[in-house]
């Protein structure tokens, strides 16, 4: 059974996207439709609750409290909907758990082996190296949290002999390079999400996905052969990911997102969140112009100490790619494309729009809720297909 059938029986599956600012699920046909396009039913969202003051068991909280209302609306609402409209069989053959940042912490590494004489590599090989990796990564973690589990390790390119090959058997290599990324997750953080489904929905079987994992799915298929660094910036995490010719070399990620950015000038402003927020849509007061772009350049600037950190210590290990990429909500895209500008002027800083591209071609779906889930839809799609 496979996400897509190659036999044509439609059955349902839930993605449920947990990122940093809302839950998202999306209802799923296990088949593509006539135009070969992956078919999402339904979309049910619930962002969380966002205050002036947050703290690690708050946003646990808001979290799971966006998972069960999405999965109340999925299971009450939209798939009654789907049998009555459509006739479907609404019972859920699978659920796809996509965790990004900060639920979800990834590592991407190259690992490289050099041989003196030419020697037999085969898949077996690739996936010791895998294991090494999964257990070095967690064995330094467990020191100081035993509840952190690995949930999802990937092989994203093997080199043998400077050439990328899709396929590995029994190659005879004097140089072997193989990137790999892992991801970790909290095992009591995963165990309460689930069960928050389970109280609504019941499917047969469950899958854990890292979102960044995913992201780079629909980045390959959109930019092969493109050198960029991407930037993230959704709630309280930034990301950046440093890809060349559509592979990911590096991922470094840092505590200030949207929502920090947000809290920051709300209270140095000593105003609630909502007109800190509308400060970016454009609906502040005249009168309060003045002091609104300082308190926004403050702010900026500490997330921009932070960005340039993370970038100098990238740069220390490996050449830059001119160009900056940026993704983030729609209100903030252009603040943040200008601040990276204006840190990094020998950069040439666009915004990102591998998403849309990858999806509005490869996607039908009655509404868009944001471009990184159908992303994370696609990519599972295209996984599950050449599995």
């Amino acid at each position: 059974m496979t996400f897509l059938s190659s036999k044509k029986i439609e059955h349902l599956d839930i993605v449920l996207h947990v990122n940093t600012t809302a839950v998202t699920g999306a209802v799923v046909s296990s088949v593509k439709n006539n135009s070969g396009k992956v078919k999402v039913y339904s979309f049910a969202q619930s962002n969380f609750a966002f205050k002036k003051s947050s703290t690690t068991d708050f946003l646990t909280e808001s979290m799971l409290n966006s998972v069960k209302n999405v999965a109340q609306s999925l299971s009450q609402q939209e798939l009654p909907r789907l049998k009555k409209e459509k006739g479907l069989d609404t019972s859920i053959r699978r659920i796809h758990y996509v965790l990004a940042s900060p639920w979800s912490l990834s590592q991407s590494k190259t690992v490289s082996y050099s041989y003196q004489t030419p020697t037999k590599v085969n898949k077996d090989i690739v996936a010791k190296i895998l294991k090494q990796e999964k257990e070095i990564f967690t064995k330094g973690l467990h020191k100081s949290d035993n509840d952190i589990v690995s949930y999802e390790q990937k092989i994203i390119d093997i080199k043998c002999n400077d050439y990328s090959v899709s396929k590995i058997s029994n190659a005879l290599v004097s140089k072997l390079d193989v990137s790999c990324l892992i991801s970790i997750t909290s095992s009591d953080v995963l165990n309460k999400i689930e069960n928050a489904v389970h109280a609504m929905i019941h499917p047969k079987r469950e899958d854990a996905h890292s979102s960044l994992l995913l992201d780079l799915g629909a980045i390959r298929a959109s930019s092969v052969n493109e050198d960029y660094v991407l930037i993230r910036i959704f709630g309280e995490m930034t990301d950046i990911l440093v890809i060349r010719s559509g592979l990911l070399l590096h991922s470094s990620s840092f505590a200030f997102g949207v929502h920090t950015l947000i809290r920051s000038i709300a209270n140095g402003q000593n105003v609630p969140i909502p007109v800190a927020y509308s400060y970016f849509t454009g609906s502040e007061h005249a009168e309060t112009a003045d002091t609104t772009k300082v308190a926004i350049e403050r702010a900026l600037k500490d997330w921009g100490e932070s960005f340039k950190n993370v970038i100098q210590n990238i740069a220390s290990s490996m050449p830059l790619p001119f160009i900056f990429s940026v993704t983030t909500e729609n209100d903030f895209q252009e603040v943040f494309r200008k601040a990276i500008s204006n840190l990094y002027t020998d950069h040439s800083v666009v915004l990102a729009n591998y998403s849309s591209a990858i999806t509005g071609t490869q996607i039908e779906s009655p509404v868009q809720p944001d471009n990184i889930t159908l992303a994370c839809i696609y990519s599972i799609a295209s996984l599950q297909e050449n599995s």
